[in-house]
């Protein structure tokens, strides 16, 4: 979850006066009217990268444990979300992302794990200015760090290239690295965790300013258009340093040229996850990854034009059932472990919600049942260890 500071011109973000409703709207018109700048990938692309990627990974985890192993096939498969029974698809080489939607694999296999929600996340904060509260992890201990080594790291291995030959995947993994180095393109810009950005390794002038690549991401003109750009003799000319061998735009240029230009993406406080939550196709393992959702949900709506609406219609449910984080800057359903196996009040939330309400009270009280069932084989298993009277 977006979690850490932002920074603009020197004041925290949570404690600027932003009308979110007005702001979120804005946001919104994304659906309808032109962007800033062109984005490179739909989110559906995303969406099919990221599927590519984690088969990769699953793939390479299967070579170095054996594809000859039933065991490992039906483990390598369960990672993925698939019946045990298709493990042994999934260490064929020439498996491609076709073939992968053809065993019945798609996006909501994978949704709930860390490199999709992150590339979500990431995605959302690069080309649309969405930001989860008051920032996202974006330092050098959160998610977005370790995905984005992994994914450069992959970018440049001997394996993926020689994977790539048999089923496209590198287009998948730079597909996503461009994705992850937008993203610290607008955290540099914006001041966001100044001092230890998530992808502070891969560039050295972070704390200096944007590079030229870094505006090419956030304008969307390629990097020769800017250094034309950047002739002092131009009107409305981009303005450079220089510090040694190296070229950088100051943020505050940065922004000012990109708003002079229409290409500046503003930022705003919405979880676009919870845009649409995919009861039937998503798939939970614990109330908490529910939870999770349900939160996205919440904070979508919060920043809509019904905010008022779903809130009151939330805590007629129960007083105090709408939280929010200080910590995080979110709302949250302030849920106890007792609800999710109440069908009645399920269904309420689901209503409130706009969600599929009788699926959501019955995938509740399942998880919950599931729950509490290992609960009490574990309590039954250590009660069985004990010595007999």
């Amino acid at each position: 979850m977006f979690v850490s500071t932002i920074k603009t011109s020197g004041d925290l973000w949570h404690n600027r006066a932003v009308d979110m409703n007005n702001l979120a709207l804005a946001a919104m018109t994304e659906l309808s009217t032109p962007q800033a700048f062109p984005i490179p990938l739909t989110r559906e692309q995303l969406h099919g990268h990221v599927v590519t990627v984690s088969v990769l990974l699953v793939r390479q985890i299967q070579f170095v444990l054996g594809r000859n192993s039933s065991a490992n096939s039906a483990a390598m498969a369960q990672l993925l979300g698939l019946p045990d029974s298709m493990g042994q698809y999934i260490g064929d080489v020439d498996l491609d992302i076709e073939d992968a939607q053809g065993l019945g694999l798609s996006y909501a296999h994978v949704s709930a794990s860390s490199l999709a929600q992150t590339m979500e996340e990431l995605y959302d904060f690069a080309y649309l200015g969405a930001v989860k509260g008051s920032a996202s992890e974006l330092n050098s201990e959160g998610n977005a760090s370790w995905v984005s080594r992994i994914l450069v790291d992959l970018a440049g291995s001997h394996f993926v290239a020689e994977m790539d030959n048999y089923a496209p995947c590198l287009e998948a993994v730079k597909a996503l690295v461009e994705v992850c180095q937008t993203a610290q393109a607008r955290a540099t810009l914006e001041g966001i965790q100044e001092d230890d950005t998530f992808m502070d390794w891969s560039l050295p002038l972070q704390h200096e300013g944007l590079s030229f690549m870094q505006m090419e991401r956030l304008s969307g003109m390629p990097e020769a258009s800017l250094r034309t750009q950047a002739n002092p003799k131009r009107a409305n000319a981009l303005k450079t340093h220089t510090s040694g061998r190296n070229t950088f735009i100051a943020r505050e240029d940065a922004k000012q040229w990109l708003i002079s230009k229409g290409r500046y993406v503003p930022l705003v406080n919405i979880d676009r996850t919870g845009e649409s939550v995919d009861l039937y196709n998503e798939t939970f393992h614990r109330c908490q990854q529910l939870a999770t959702r349900l939160d996205a949900r919440l904070h979508f709506l919060l920043a809509g034009s019904q905010a008022q609406a779903v809130r009151e219609r939330l805590n007629a449910i129960r007083s105090g059932l709408v939280g929010w984080s200080e910590a995080a800057q979110v709302p949250y359903l302030d849920l106890k472990d007792s609800d999710f196996a109440d069908r009645i009040f399920m269904e309420q939330i689901g209503d409130a919600l706009d969600l599929p309400a009788a699926l959501l009270a019955l995938k509740s009280a399942a998880l919950r049942s599931r729950e509490l069932a290992a609960q009490y084989e574990r309590e039954l298993a250590q009660l069985m260890q004990q010595p007999q009277r």
